[in-house]
C-alpha cells in the first residue's frame, strides 16, 4: 500500500515540473493537464494512505472518477472536458490499480 503511495505522489511531483516546463514554453493548457493529473494523484496518495483498507480507498476513488467525469459536461468547454476527463481516467487508474476488477467508468478515448 505505501508502495503505491509513495509512486503516486512521486508522478505528482513529475507531473508538476512537467507543467512548469510547459508553462515556459507557452503550452498552458498542456500545463493544465499536468497539474490536473498531479492533483489528483495527490488526492488519491492521501486518500489510501488515510483509508481503513485498499479496498475502502479504491472504493471511494472509483466513485470519484464516476462523479468527476459526469459533473456539469454540458455546461462546460472543450478545454474544462478535457480536464474533467483527465482527472476521472487518473481517479479510475489509480482506483484499478488497487482493484483490478473495477469496471471502466470513463473509457479510454482512441
Amino acid at each position: 500500500m505505501t508502495d503505491w503511495v509513495t509512486l503516486w505522489l512521486d508522478y505528482a511531483h513529475r507531473n508538476k515540473l512537467s507543467a512548469a516546463l510547459r508553462t515556459s514554453t507557452g503550452d498552458l493548457f498542456g500545463a493544465q493537464l499536468c497539474l490536473a493529473r498531479a492533483e489528483v494523484r495527490t488526492q488519491a496518495a492521501e486518500l489510501l494512505a488515510a483509508s481503513a483498507t485498499p479496498a475502502a480507498a479504491a472504493t471511494e476513488m472509483h466513485r470519484r472518477a464516476a462523479a468527476h467525469w459526469q459533473s456539469d459536461l454540458p455546461l462546460i468547454g472543450f478545454d474544462a472536458a478535457a480536464i474533467a476527463y483527465t482527472q476521472a481516467r487518473i481517479w479510475q487508474n489509480c482506483a484499478q490499480t488497487i482493484e483490478p476488477g473495477l469496471p471502466d467508468v470513463q473509457p479510454k478515448l482512441d
